[in-house]
């Protein structure tokens, strides 16, 4: 019978979930040798293909790497080749495997402007990225006529502590924005049902999303005509 394989990282991935830790904020991990020195670390000349699909945490980490000022935490002058597999933000000196093969448009966000509407865009900064970046087709600057509204999410190591989160002030922007006639179409994403959604924490899930019922149910009563 042969030997079940030892995966060092992948013992220490499941010793951090053990211990608490969630994906959202799993602290980072580093193989060493018996004399504890780290082992794999990049270096200066390595080659580094980063898998990730996204763009969001992807340019944080990426700019780490390739970035020629970078002022976040003590890094050392390092000179890698660097490819991701899409691009994550345009002034990333990095190759890409599959750039975009035309721009994507006709939107909503840009039909909207294209006829000449305004819109709002709300969101916690959790996940602001989404209802701007990434709705907009990975357009970086707004659209004309579109404004974006930005409540900080609370600053946590796991968002299971506040799975509230910022819905009470989410949901006043987007009363107000609702209220004023000048605004044709209003965007709004309730950050918390995702994030905590993502923690293994059932007690924490079911108090983020009767948080956004209550919010939503006040917003309701609010605006239902009387009988």
């Amino acid at each position: 019978m042969t030997e079940p394989k030892h995966y060092p990282m992948a013992e220490a991935v499941r010793a951090a979930y053990r211990a608490g830790e969630e994906d959202e904020a799993l602290e980072p991990l580093v193989r060493v040798d018996s004399a504890g020195q780290p082992v794999g670390r990049i270096g200066d000349g390595d080659y580094v293909i980063f898998y990730d699909i996204r763009g969001e945490r992807e340019v944080e980490l990426t700019s780490a790497f390739v970035a020629q000022e970078f002022s976040h935490f003590p890094r050392p002058p390092i000179q890698v080749h660097f490819a991701t597999m899409i691009e994550y933000a345009r002034d990333l000196p990095v190759r890409v495997a599959f750039p975009p093969v035309r721009e994507i448009r006709h939107t909503l966000g840009e039909t909207i402007s294209a006829h000449g509407l305004r819109q709002v865009k709300i969101a916690e900064s959790e996940k602001a990225i989404h209802v701007r970046y990434f709705l907009n087709g990975k357009r970086e600057e707004p659209f004309p006529g579109e404004t974006h509204i930005v409540i900080p999410s609370p600053e946590v190591q796991n968002y299971a502590e506040v799975p509230e989160m910022r819905a009470e002030e989410v949901a006043k922007a987007t009363v107000q924005a609702l209220e004023d006639p000048e605004l044709d179409l209003v965007v709004v994403n309730f950050a918390n049902v995702d994030v905590v959604g993502h923690v293994e924490d059932r007690a924490a899930i079911l108090r983020a999303v009767a948080e956004v019922d209550r919010r939503s149910a006040k917003w309701w009563w609010r605006r239902k005509p009387a009988a």
